[in-house]
């Protein structure tokens, strides 16, 4: 089976996975940056429960 479109349906698809993929590579940047923020606030905590615990105290951090 073979599906025939005209020449401006194909610039519009054209257009539509050009936006697709831009937005892809966003979503990924976004979610790294993300990723890079958990594990800094994972190093804080855990700095953070090491200076605690020498003086006694316990804190208690989820992420």
């Amino acid at each position: 089976m073979t599906l025939e479109i005209s020449a401006s349906q194909a610039v519009a698809l054209k257009t539509v996975q050009t936006r697709q993929s831009a937005a892809r590579v966003g979503m990924q940047s976004a979610l790294k940056k993300d990723q890079e923020v958990v594990a800094m606030l994972v190093k804080a905590g855990d700095q953070l429960q090491a200076v605690t615990a020498n003086r006694g105290n316990r804190v208690n951090i989820s992420v």
